[in-house]
């Protein structure tokens, strides 16, 4: 699961800055930049407060931060078959 990839996702779809988010959160830019990046993975309290920070349920973020690698061979076709149809609705709420 890539958590720093959906947070930067969301970020950019609400056109707001590292700095915003990190302050709002309670962390610094730099930690929050380095798990956008990929090179920290933030704890669960973390992800829960940039949630409600972004206004949105833990599981849409979860959902976001799924990647291929994260589904078993045999079900991975089927999760790319649904995948685009629950990142569009996903996104209709965020």
């Amino acid at each position: 699961m890539n958590y720093g990839k959906a947070f930067k996702t969301l970020r950019f779809n609400w056109g707001i800055t590292q700095t915003q988010v990190a302050k709002k959160v309670g962390i610094t830019q730099t930690y929050l930049s380095q798990i956008e990046g990929g090179t920290k993975i933030p704890s669960q309290d973390v992800i829960d407060k940039i949630c409600k920070n972004y206004g949105i349920p833990f599981f849409f973020v979860a959902w976001l931060a799924f990647e291929d690698t994260d589904v078993k061979k045999s079900k991975l076709a089927s999760f790319k078959a649904i995948k685009p149809a629950i990142d569009n609705l996903i996104n209709e709420f965020i």
